[in-house]
Formats: structure tokens, sequence, C-alpha cells
């Protein structure tokens, strides 16, 4: 089993890999083809390794930095021993951040991971509708629904700020609002008290992306009404509604009464320079 730098070259090589059946990866998204080819577009020599055996590409690994001191980390391997070689690689080389972020779905996959030291931050669910909903939306009097236009920019930007204080980014949410295909406000006079965000992502599957309400406007039933309007949009256009729910969100709770039921599971984890410690041999009895 050879450990290397990898080269454009070996591209292809790479993508066979992705294409395979394996459990054993992290930090990739659900479509593993496009994102090894997303990595070559960038430049993955920079900072990855190709693993091969008797010729054969058996694993791959990339960090691709996210911040000054922070890589995030996916490898693929097609079984367990060359998996560990990669997250050996990837926490004991000089090059690479202090600080590494993943993403993983397999037990197993995060049981290596645990022994190299990443410990998990968030948990992100996926959840799908599972059930059609009798009835029509319907908001608290006097709000109303409204598609959005100019003139509500401003008002809804403020809800914006005020429902995700946490993570506010205006000129982000400002460029995703004018160019949303699906976008629903409820409105109260001049006010925006909510609104719901979603985008159909192929022919079969509507994403429902962000569902929010003003402080002062919660607990009267406005998302229920807004997700469900929303449900009624994609309903004729997709076969599969989606949405996520991240950590400890209360609203899954109304997800759920609306007939969502949680599909998939991602945990991320996060290794920082502290925490190292030397790693495991690859083979080792540790992992």
């Amino acid at each position: 089993m050879e450990l290397r730098a990898v080269a454009r070259r070996d591209r292809d090589r790479v993508l066979a890999l992705a294409n395979r059946e394996t459990s054993w990866q992290c930090g990739l998204g659900s479509s593993h083809a496009d994102d090894v080819h997303s990595a070559f577009e960038a430049g993955a020599e920079q900072a990855s390794r190709l693993l091969e055996s008797n010729g054969a590409v058996t694993g791959f690994a990339r960090v691709a930095p996210v911040t000054s001191g922070v890589g995030h980390f996916s490898a693929i391997a097609s079984e367990r021993h060359g998996f560990v070689t990669l997250v050996d690689w990837a926490c004991s080389d000089v090059s690479v951040p202090a600080t590494l972020r993943t993403s993983v779905a397999s037990a197993d996959v995060k049981g290596v991971l645990d022994l190299h030291g990443f410990t998990p931050y968030l948990v992100q669910r996926t959840m799908a509708l599972a059930r059609e909903l009798a009835g029509s939306p319907a908001l608290p009097a006097p709000c109303r629904f409204a598609d959005f236009e100019s003139r509500w920019l401003a008002p809804l930007l403020a809800t914006y700020v005020a429902a995700w204080p946490d993570e506010v980014d205006v000129v982000e949410a400002e460029r995703t609002f004018r160019e949303s295909d699906g976008l629903v406000l409820a409105v109260d006079a001049e006010r925006v008290a909510g609104y719901v965000l979603w985008e159909r992502v192929d022919d079969a599957i509507g994403v429902i992306h962000e569902v929010a309400v003003h402080p002062d406007c919660r607990r009267r039933g406005m998302g229920s009404a807004l997700t469900r309007l929303a449900i009624g949009r994609l309903r004729p256009l997709t076969s599969r509604i989606e949405l996520l729910v991240v950590g400890r969100n209360p609203a899954r709770l109304m997800y759920e009464r609306l007939g969502f039921e949680v599909v998939d599971e991602v945990e991320f984890l996060t290794r920082v320079a502290s925490e190292r410690s030397v790693p495991c041999a690859a083979g080792s009895g540790c992992a």
C-alpha cells in the first residue's frame, strides 16, 4: 500500500473510486463524484493524498482551507485499513491546518475519527415529508401571505436579522432573497412577520431551506402556516419534499407534527491542535 501526493492525471481514477459503493468516507456530500471533481478543479494536489494498492486506487483524501488555520478534511477509501491510513496522514502532516473539520454519517467511520481525536459539535438531520396534509394553510389575523417584491426587502431583512441574530450575513441574505424562485412572506401592514424560502433542486426533490418568524410573532402558528404553504407550492412540482434541521432546533417538533420524518443524519466533527495526539499507525489495534 502506497500513500503519495496527488496529480491532476489521477482525477479519472479517483472519480472511479468515488462512484463505487463504500461506507468508508467522511466530509463528502451525497454526490461523492461531484465533490471529488470540484476538488480537482480547485487544485486538490496542493493538500491531498492518493492511496494505491497493487496499482489500483483504493483511497483519496484532501484538506481544503476554510479559514486561516482551519481545514475541511474529506476522505474516501475502499476499506477500513486504507481509511485509517488517510486519517493518519491528515492528523500528522505538518502542512495540514491545525484545526480539521469533517462530517460523517457512519458509526464505524465515526469510531475511527473518535480514536484520532475528532469530537462532535453539530448534528444535521434531513427530514422528508411522509404523509399528505389536509386543509389549507392559514395565518393568524391580521397577517396575510405575500409573494416577495422589492418594496418588502427592508422589513424582510429586519426580520431575517431578528430571527437569526447569531448567523447574520445581510449581503448574502439580500442576494438570496432577490434571486430566489420560492419565497413567500407573512406580512402585517408594513411589517414582515415571517417568511419561508424553498427551492426545487431537480425534477424530483423540493427543499425547504428556511422558515423564519420574527421573535415578536412566534408561538402563533406562523411557522406552521408558512411551512404548509411551501409544501403546497412544491407538491405539484416534485415527488419528494425535504428540509434540514440543525442541532437541537425546536422546530423539529413542528415539522414532525406536519408529517416530516428523519431520513438521514450527519454529524459534524472537529479536531484542534491542542487535542492532537500521536496518530494510530495504519493497521494497529487501536483502529
